[in-house]
């Protein structure tokens, strides 16, 4: 993903909290200053504890409607603040559960792949040892391992669709198994042209061997995957 796709990080709830703590006491200091700018400008003799008490609450009836706004915008920040928190709180749940369930799903196309991969395998293995079956024999009659495998002599590894059917989902197992995969199935399609152009039993012997191996290695690889239960 290129830097011009990337989503900005959302801000974090204690410095969002940071911000409008700050414009809050900002707004408060300027009211002070208001405030107590008027209360000096009155030039108020407060000789009196009553003088005092009847000059205090005129002044905070001639300011309450100033005041109370004040105290109101403050509360309306505070009241956005929570509200934003709680609203980045549910979009981080969202996301989360969303993640979790492109994972789940991606989870159930690799189970199903490596079912399906592990049947048509299983059957490649199969026919491979009876193929090592028949050039063990051929050996044993000829007692030359340079002499040519004749077609009679091997039968043709049956692949079914499965591979080429998903070539382009082959890509969401893992990238080991995918490597074993692909190469298992070209050691396949080497076998079936070598016994049709011509080779030596001992080479035919060998690449059957490797086939039966790999073909083992990977269904083990890919029980692991079908076998890997989603987590409730």
């Amino acid at each position: 993903m290129t830097d011009e796709n990337k989503k900005p990080e959302n801000e974090k709830p204690f410095i969002i909290f940071i911000k409008y703590l700050m414009l809050a006491l900002s707004i408060a200091m300027l009211s002070t200053m208001i405030f107590g700018g008027a209360i000096s400008s009155l030039s108020i003799d407060f000789t009196t504890t009553e003088d005092n008490i009847k000059a205090v609450f005129g002044i905070l009836e001639k300011w309450q409607t100033f005041l109370a706004g004040i105290f109101g915008f403050v509360a309306l920040l505070v009241g956005h603040m929570l509200n934003v928190s709680s609203q980045r709180k549910r979009d981080d749940e969202i996301r989360q559960q969303d993640k979790a369930d492109r994972s789940a799903a991606l989870k159930a196309q690799q189970r199903s792949l490596a079912a399906a991969f592990q049947a048509e395998l299983k059957a490649i293995g199969a026919d491979a040892s009876g193929n090592l079956g028949a050039i063990e024999g051929a050996l044993k009659d000829k007692k030359n391992e340079e002499d040519l495998l004749k077609p009679s002599e091997s039968m043709e590894i049956i692949v079914n669709t499965i591979y080429t059917a998903n070539t382009d989902k082959i890509g969401n197992l893992p990238a080991t198994i995918t490597g074993d995969i692909v190469r298992c199935y070209n050691d396949v399609n080497f076998f079936n042209n070598l016994r049709i152009l011509g080779v030596s039993l001992k080479t035919a012997k060998v690449q059957i061997e490797m086939i039966i191996e790999d073909a083992e290695k990977v269904c083990e690889s890919l029980s692991d995957i079908i076998n890997d239960e989603p987590e409730t």
